[in-house]
């Protein structure tokens, strides 16, 4: 009785080991090259690396196309977003940069007017009053 069901259960065993070895048909995947039905691995959809037009009459390439052209869209929009977001960080940098120099300037103006006595807006002292007529 053992052994009945043991050489079952192996000759099973052995039947579905066989089964999985042979070809797998998928449905709607021909080779129009030859006349078999060979198994096809799915591909992976990589982004292309341009946009690509529409030309022929083939729905399922147009819908390859139409899908590869969205992710080619989607990865765009996302690009410009960042540039947008690197674009606003930078002007705000600008910015920022532009009041600090302008304060730096003050205060080298305040400075150089402790340090020496003249004034950006104001009359020359008398010291270096003549400098100005020296002719280079």
């Amino acid at each position: 009785m053992y052994a009945l069901i043991f050489s079952l259960i192996l000759f099973f065993l052995l039947l579905f080991v066989s089964n999985t070895k042979s070809v797998t048909i998928l449905e709607h995947v021909t080779n129009p090259d030859n006349n078999e039905q060979t198994p096809q691995t799915p591909q992976t959809p990589q982004t292309p690396q341009t946009y690509q037009p529409y030309t022929g009459n083939n729905p399922m390439i147009l819908a390859e196309k139409n899908a590869a052209n969205i992710e080619y869209l989607k990865e765009k929009l996302q690009d410009v977003q960042t540039l947008s977001q690197n674009f606003n960080s930078l002007q705000s940098k600008v910015d920022t940069n532009t009041e600090n120099i302008k304060k730096m300037a003050q205060y080298a103006t305040k400075q150089i007017t402790q340090q020496t006595g003249i004034t950006p807006s104001g009359p020359l002292p008398p010291a270096i009053a003549g400098l100005s007529n020296i002719k280079q």
